[in-house]
């Protein structure tokens, strides 16, 4: 059986792992919960673009010193 809350969630498109988070329960909180992730998102790829830069530059810096011995 479905609540009427959750009726009314899914009717907004509140994706259902968001449905159990009624802290607020306003259209607002759920915006700032999605902007948080997508900034965690944004950060995780510039680590990880930076991680793939420093296994290039460790890379680059041992085929330097394997050529030169």
């Amino acid at each position: 059986m479905i609540l009427r809350s959750q009726q009314r969630k899914l009717r907004l498109g509140i994706p259902p792992a968001f449905q159990t988070i009624d802290f607020h329960g306003t259209r607002d909180y759920h915006q700032e919960t999605l902007d948080y992730l997508k900034t965690a998102v944004k950060i995780t790829k510039k680590l990880c673009d930076r991680v793939n830069l420093i296994q290039a530059l460790i890379k680059w810096l041992e085929e330097e010193s394997s050529s030169k011995f």
